[in-house]
C-alpha cells in the first residue's frame, strides 16, 4: 500500500471500532492509524539491509510475528492481525479478501507513555522499579539454553553499518562530527577481538536471551503494572542477545535524556533481583553496549533523513552523535 492508500482509510474513517477521531503516525518502516480505541499497524513494503516487507506474503508473516512475540510482555495491549481489504470501492480496515494487514492493538492512555513521563515532575519511580522486575522475570524465562554461535563481531558489524551512511552522516551531523565518530570507532574496533572469551562465558552462564530487542522509553507505558511493546519482530538476530545489550538500550536512552539517576535505580533494582553483571569487566561490557545502542539510534535517525529532510532529525541525530561520542571516550 501507499501513503496516500492509508490516508484515505484515515479520512474515510474506514476501520473498526470508534470512527469519532483518525489520526495517522509514520514510522521509517510502518504506519500506525491511532483511533479513540485501537491501532491498526500497517507495515510499509520496503526492503532494506535489516528487514524486507517488500511483498504481501513476508508482511502477513511479520504481522502474525509481531502480534505473537508482543503477547509476551503486552498481551492485554495486542488484540490480533486484521486484513485490509476494498469495500465500496475504497480501502478498508476488516475487509476481505486481503490486499494487505494492520496489526490491531487496544490503545492505552498515551500519557502513560514513558518517554513523556520523563519530562514531568514527580515521576512515577515505583513504576520503574515494577518495570525491573517484570523484565527480570520476562528474561529469565526467554533465556536461550542451546549452544551460542555467536562472536563480537557480529555486533561489531552491526555498529559498523552505521558507516554505509556516511554521506547522510555528514549532511547531518558535519565533517567535524562525522570524522569524530569515524576515528574514535577505528580506536574501539581493536578492543573487540578480547571480547570473545567473555561473550561465550556469559551465553554459557545462561545471559543470553530472546528479548524485546527495541526497548527504550517510547516502547514502554509505565501503567500498573507497566507494559513494554513493540518488540522487534523482523529479525531474531536483533531479539537475540546478552541481556546487558537489552537493558543498555533503556538506560542509554534515560542517559540521552539527562536522567542518569533513573538509569543507575533501574539497573540497581533489576540486579538485586537477577545479577548480571558479576565480574568486574562486565561494566565495559555494559557502556559497550549502550554506544552500540546509541549508533543504533542515530542509523535509524539517518534513514529517517534519507526518506525525508525533516529538520528536527538534525537535533535529534545531534543528541546521539554526542552520546556516542561520550560512550567511545569511555572506552577506548
Amino acid at each position: 500500500m501507499r501513503q496516500e492508500d492509508i490516508q484515505s482509510i484515515v479520512d474515510l474513517r474506514a476501520f473498526p471500532g470508534d470512527t469519532s477521531e483518525a489520526k495517522l503516525i509514520e514510522t521509517h518502516i510502518s504506519w500506525v492509524i491511532l483511533s479513540p480505541e485501537f491501532a491498526f499497524k500497517i507495515k510499509k513494503p520496503i526492503k532494506v539491509e535489516f528487514l524486507d516487507y517488500s511483498t504481501l506474503k513476508q508482511r502477513a508473516f511479520f504481522c502474525k510475528k509481531e502480534y505473537s512475540l508482543n503477547k509476551r510482555l503486552a498481551p492485554e495491549v495486542y488484540l490480533g492481525v486484521l486484513p485490509i481489504g476494498i469495500e465500496n470501492g475504497s480501502y478498508r480496515i476488516g475487509a476481505e479478501p486481503a490486499v494487505d494487514y494492520a496489526v490491531h492493538m487496544k490503545r492505552i492512555d498515551s500519557s502513560l507513555q514513558m518517554d513523556l513521563l520523563l519530562d514531568q515532575n514527580p515521576f512515577p519511580t515505583e513504576r520503574l522499579l515494577d518495570l525491573a522486575e517484570i523484565l527480570v522475570r520476562f528474561h529469565q524465562k526467554v533465556r536461550i539454553n542451546e549452544p551460542i554461535h555467536y562472536a563480537p563481531s557480529s555486533v561489531w558489524n552491526d555498529y559498523e553499518d552505521l558507516f554505509t551512511w556516511e554521506p547522510a552522516m555528514h549532511e547531518v551531523l558535519g565533517e567535524a562530527m562525522a570524522k569524530s565518530l569515524r576515528e574514535k570507532s577505528a580506536d574501539l574496533a581493536r578492543h573487540i577481538p578480547d571480547l570473545d572469551e567473555r561473550f561465550l562465558k556469559r551465553a554459557l552462564a545462561g545471559f543470553w536471551v530472546e528479548g524485546h530487542g527495541d526497548l527504550h522509553s517510547r516502547n514502554i507505558f509505565l501503567s500498573d503494572p507497566p507494559i513494554a511493546f513493540d518488540c522487534i519482530e523482523f529479525s531474531k538476530h536483533f531479539r537475540q542477545m546478552d541481556v546487558l545489550s537489552e537493558l543498555a538500550f533503556l538506560v542509554m536512552d534515560l542517559e540521552l535524556r539527562k536522567r542518569q539517576d533513573l538509569g543507575s535505580l533501574f539497573m540497581e533494582t533489576y540486579r538485586q533481583h537477577w545479577e548480571v553483571m558479576p565480574e568486574a569487566s562486565d561494566a565495559w561490557l555494559f557502556t559497550f553496549f549502550k554506544a552500540y545502542r546509541a549508533n543504533v539510534r542515530l542509523k535509524i535517525i539517518l534513514i529517517e533523513w534519507e526518506q525525508k529532510h525533516r529538520p528536527a532529525l538534525k537535533a535529534q541525530a545531534t543528541a546521539y552523535a554526542q552520546l556516542l561520542e561520550f560512550y567511545l571516550d569511555e572506552l577506548i
